[in-house]
């Protein structure tokens, strides 16, 4: 076996075990540093596909394990993150809703190894694209945002919040694939702006700067498909 060809699957293994060590940082009490392993293990999620299509290594094991690798990084560790936020502000039933996120990254997961279609946009939202929403969230709550306080004071909101975002993985809104299948500008204007943004906002305001980008790009998806939906319409 040729280490060439495993090259993607190595930064797949480092994305599962950063999906490890971040549910170990949430269980010792230490978000923040959960937070930056979802940070390594999107990195590592990036380099492999990058690999993969440049190596041209594309395997149907690859793809597997890159889903179950997602699975923990993107799925379990941002519902347990949310179950923290949970337990720091509420009891009883609350924070076993969280682990409804593992469940839809799972289905979206799936659902996403099954269509081969999804290129140039992802149907739903993508599950890095939800960690670093819950990431910021908790980079927020850490940061004693006054005027968020009410969202974590009331487990209603953040119940609500877990619900959202399980139905937009979930859903048939399109959203833009940041896969590149070529480096070169031209045809990926938007996502070198997202990627570029997500870099300046993370180096001036941490994670809650990529709260604020996660944010705008589900409202411009939430946009471009209700403007689909009305122009398909007339």
């Amino acid at each position: 076996m040729r280490f060439k060809e495993n090259i993607p699957n190595l930064f797949t293994s480092l994305n599962l075990l950063s999906g490890c060590f971040g549910v170990v940082a949430v269980a010792e009490k230490l978000p923040e540093t959960a937070v930056l392993f979802i940070l390594a293990g999107a990195i590592f999620d990036f380099f492999d596909g990058f690999f993969a299509r440049m190596l041209k290594k594309v395997s149907p094991m690859g793809k597997e394990l890159d889903s179950l690798a997602d699975v923990i990084t993107f799925g379990l560790l941002p519902a347990y993150l949310m179950y923290y936020l949970f337990q720091e502000n509420s009891s009883g039933y609350y924070p076993y809703v969280s682990f409804l996120m593992v469940v839809a990254a799972g289905f979206r997961l799936a659902r996403f190894n099954v269509n081969e279609d999804q290129n140039d946009y992802f149907q739903g939202l993508p599950t890095p694209a939800n960690a670093f929403v819950v990431a910021g969230l908790v980079h927020i709550y850490l940061a004693d945002w006054e005027s968020f306080r009410y969202v974590f004071n009331d487990p209603n909101i953040l119940m609500a919040f877990v619900f959202i975002q399980s139905f937009l993985m979930n859903s048939n809104i399109q959203f833009l694939s940041l896969k590149f299948n070529k480096t070169a500008w031209k045809g990926n204007e938007l996502r070198y702006l997202l990627i570029f943004t997500g870099l300046i906002l993370l180096f001036f305001l941490r994670f809650e700067g990529i709260f604020i980008l996660m944010v705008g790009y589900i409202l411009l998806s939430l946009f471009q498909h209700i403007f689909r939906f009305f122009k398909s319409r007339s």
